[in-house]
């Protein structure tokens, strides 16, 4: 006698009870937070109304999450210029994007960052010392 329905069987009802639960905690989800999901068509209108619908919904973590998420999953179905307008709502989400406190605003002008001096010595000259005494740098790494 083979096991091979009584496994399909299981798994069966494993599917069923798996498909129940999940919609049961959606259901749940969406009754507690009604204004949590996005209006129809959100992601066909202007990167601009795109942007401000999601930051008006979520916070800007899961805002650029859910952007990504839709921007990953249209794949085949989207047309280029779909992906480039989600693109440029992603680019107006970043520069809405609010500062952490203790993190400064003002950045330093290229070039006034001071470089760390090399702590490796170098030989004065080799080419008096006789062949093969020739002293090579430390290496502090």
């Amino acid at each position: 006698m083979s096991c091979i329905p009584l496994i399909a069987a299981r798994l069966q009802a494993y599917k069923k009870w798996s498909k129940e639960a999940t919609r049961k905690v959606k259901e749940k989800y969406r009754a507690t937070n009604p204004d949590q999901k996005p209006p129809e068509g959100l992601y066909k209108e202007s990167p601009a109304r795109i942007s401000q619908e999601l930051l008006k919904r979520y916070d800007y973590g899961k805002a650029m999450s859910q952007l990504n998420f839709v921007n990953n999953r249209s794949g085949r179905n989207s047309t280029p210029a779909d992906r480039q307008k989600l693109d440029k709502a992603k680019d107006l989400m970043r520069k809405k994007k609010p500062i952490k406190p203790g993190k400064s605003i003002v950045t330093k002008p290229p070039g006034t960052a001071k470089t760390p001096k090399s702590t490796a010595r170098t030989p004065k000259s080799t080419a008096r010392t006789p062949r093969g005494t020739a002293t090579k740098p430390k290496s502090y790494a």
